[in-house]
This record gives structure tokens, C-alpha cells and sequence, in this order.
């Protein structure tokens, strides 16, 4: 298998996660929604996002919230988005990212 790398998303990351969530996940909002939402996620002290990366570029995507739960004490995270490139799914990408 190639070097992947799985690491915290960082700002130069936004466009990449932009096309993935527009392309691969098939949500053809207009641009600037999904460009600003990716935005304030990555801003949000409550949400993290870990990127896939083949050492050229990313390709793929975990998003998860932190939050509070009702019946324990405590906070759990909740994957709230999960995608990978096309043309490298059924190759673990997805579960490395889990």
C-alpha cells in the first residue's frame, strides 16, 4: 500500500474536503455554503476533522463532534461525516479513518 498518512485537518485543507464532500459524497451545494460550513467546523472547538492523505494530496475524510450525553456522564464523539476519493475506496481508507 502507498504512504498513508491520517493527521488533524488544517486550514490548507479546506478546498480538498470542499471537493470531497461536493464530488464523492454527492452534495452539490452552492460553492461558498459548503466552503464556509467546512469553515466554521474547522473553527469550532466541539469538532475535529482528520484527513486521509496519500502524501500528494487528500483523500479522504472523517468529521466528528464532541458532545454531551443524557445517559452518562461525560461527552462521546459522534462521526458525523465519513468520505473517501472514488478511486480509492475498498482499499481500507475508510477504515484507517475510523
Amino acid at each position: 500500500m502507498w504512504n498513508l498518512i491520517i493527521r488533524e485537518m488544517d486550514a490548507k485543507d479546506v478546498l480538498s474536503i470542499v471537493g470531497l464532500i461536493r464530488r464523492d459524497l454527492g452534495y452539490d451545494d452552492i460553492y461558498s455554503d459548503v466552503y464556509d460550513r467546512v469553515i466554521r467546523i474547522y473553527e469550532n472547538e466541539n469538532y475535529k476533522v482528520f484527513v486521509a492523505d496519500d502524501g500528494e494530496k487528500v483523500i479522504g475524510f472523517v468529521g466528528v463532534m464532541r458532545g454531551l450525553a443524557f445517559e452518562l456522564d461525560g461527552e462521546y464523539v459522534r462521526v458525523i461525516a465519513l468520505a473517501v476519493s472514488a478511486e480509492y475506496r475498498s482499499k481500507g481508507v475508510g477504515s484507517r479513518l475510523e
